[in-house]
């Protein structure tokens, strides 16, 4: 299951409606998202743009998102503040997956 699929499903057991908004062009080879985020959630009016990753690149992915202009820009400069997660994910050796790092 990947980083993305994970977080879905974690999302969805935390009463989220999520939704992938990132993609892939196989024509270009680029990857498309929002903002940086792969995954848009909402509940209980709260919005929440997610990155999904595997645990070794989730300061890569803050970062990255934190110099994006457009996440700066939709955040009024504080991803805190604004409803902005990094998931990182850390395949189980003995039981289930763990979500390992969160930044909100």
């Amino acid at each position: 299951m990947s980083p993305t699929q994970r977080t879905l499903k974690h999302l969805r057991d935390q009463g989220w409606t999520a939704v992938v908004v990132a993609s892939w062009n196989a024509f270009s080879k680029t990857r498309r998202d929002v903002w940086t985020a792969d995954i848009l959630a909402y509940r209980d009016g709260n919005v929440l743009l997610v990155n999904a990753t595997d645990a070794t690149s989730v300061s890569k992915r803050l970062a990255k998102a934190q110099a994006s202009p457009e996440a700066q820009g939709w955040c009024g400069g504080e991803l805190r503040r604004c409803g902005f997660a990094v998931m990182g994910w850390k395949k189980g050796v003995r039981g289930p997956d763990a979500l390992v790092w969160r930044e909100l």
